[in-house]
């Protein structure tokens, strides 16, 4: 996991989370299988490695999704989420 992708630090996670989370709704389910190519991935919430390291939770995450996107609206996300655990 390259460091500079992946800053491993707490303000770093949720920096990446505060930018992803508008489009954590039915823009995600729409686009979340798309590849559309090497460093073009706002299609997708590139939060793994801080979720797979505890730096952020699954809790919060779907936390901040649910203040700006209704459940049904981020359904597909928070499904995502979900299945990580």
């Amino acid at each position: 996991m390259p460091l500079d992708l992946f800053p491993p630090s707490r303000s770093a996670a949720l920096a990446r989370l505060a930018d992803f989370v508008p489009r954590a709704g039915r823009a995600y389910a729409a686009e979340r299988n798309a590849d559309p190519g090497p460093g073009f991935k706002s299609n997708v919430s590139m939060l793994s490695p801080y979720l797979r390291h505890r730096i952020l939770t699954e809790r919060e995450v779907i936390a901040a999704v649910v203040e700006q996107h209704s459940p049904s609206q981020a359904e597909k996300f928070i499904q995502e989420v979900f299945w990580r655990t």
